[in-house]
């Protein structure tokens, strides 16, 4: 029996408070090795607003499930250091190369050097958590307390539709569910954060894997 699964995952925000932290959904890509997956996209309702969906269909029952936890995190906003700090006459420079021909080519190399550059400088995610688990035993036994923080930092009605394996056939709904702001702002610096979940067990190597991108924003910020 086919398993039609509809995932919301929305942002909760202080409607009335631009310094209040946000969490905004940016992106997310879904795979997985069995074609389970229909639809994966991020919503926008306003600036500040976006929901993130996900549509499973899934058709057998999962009695074992492992999973890989991961977060990479990166700065919003780049931290730049001085590394050439050079003067000259730009005019004089300039009609030297426009004389000499043969230095044109010096010229494109050094302005590839610049590019390549920039694009090193740009801020790159960084792994700080790479966890995997026994994730039906976690669910059975309560006792692995990255789970359970992943439990706790979601709404009410995400933990009521997790539970015990297995995982029978039927339909499973997430609606309307958001991130508990006030949980990450003790544990996490403000910055951009991907997401990564792989589900998986001996016989499938990827069930299900939802990776989003998404920004934390704790201080006031007028381009959100």
């Amino acid at each position: 029996m086919l398993i039609k699964v509809f995932i919301i995952l929305t942002t909760n925000f202080a409607a009335n408070s631009r310094d209040e932290p946000l969490v905004k959904f940016t992106s997310v890509k879904c795979t997985s090795t069995k074609s389970i997956i229909s639809k994966c996209f991020v919503k926008a309702y306003s600036r500040k607003n976006t929901t993130l969906n996900v549509y499973l269909n899934i058709t057998k029952e999962f009695k074992e499930l492992n999973v890989n936890f991961m977060i990479q995190y990166r700065h919003l906003i780049p931290q730049y250091r001085t590394i050439v700090n050079v003067t000259f006459d730009f005019c004089r420079v300039r009609k030297i190369y426009l004389r000499r021909p043969a230095q044109v080519q010096s010229a494109q190399a050094c302005a590839d050097f610049f590019a390549g550059l920039r694009r090193h400088l740009t801020p790159q995610y960084r792994t700080i958590i790479n966890v995997t688990f026994d994730f039906c035993h976690a669910m059975e036994f309560k006792d692995h307390p990255l789970m359970n923080w992943i439990l706790n930092l979601w709404s009410e009605n995400f933990r009521k539709n997790i539970h015990e394996c297995p995982y029978k056939t039927g339909s499973m709904n997430f609606e309307n569910l958001y991130i508990l702001v006030h949980r990450l702002v003790s544990r996490f610096a403000g910055g951009s954060y991907k997401i990564i979940l792989r589900f998986y067990n001996k016989d499938d190597s990827n069930i299900i894997t939802v990776m989003f991108t998404l920004e934390f924003i704790t201080i006031d910020r007028e381009a959100f």
